[in-house]
């Protein structure tokens, strides 16, 4: 069991579920269920966030460097980098809000 600072703090409505970030260190995730039955062969997307565009490119580096191919830029007003894992899944490292 995590120790109880890393435990969600609170469970929203609608399969929202969140960690008290003054309180969390490390990765938060967010899950959101989707009403849509999934047709493709990923169930799972990943998006990490930045917090600078220096940040988004040593993260992309550092991924690079780990095994990760690039895979595809951004569509549309999101600024992102497309990256897959040795086996091929598709993730996005977001840049800065």
């Amino acid at each position: 069991m995590l120790p109880a600072r890393n435990r969600v703090r609170r469970v929203e409505p609608g399969g929202f579920a969140w960690s008290d970030p003054t309180t969390t260190v490390g990765v938060g995730v967010d899950v959101i269920a989707v009403p849509d039955p999934e047709t493709v062969e990923y169930r799972v997307h990943i998006e990490l966030a930045t917090t600078s565009a220096t940040h988004h490119t040593e993260l992309v580096a550092h991924l690079k460097e780990l095994g990760a191919t690039h895979a595809d830029e951004g569509r549309g007003d999101l600024p992102r980098t497309v990256l897959a894992d040795p086996e091929g899944n598709d993730f996005c490292v977001l840049g800065p809000a």
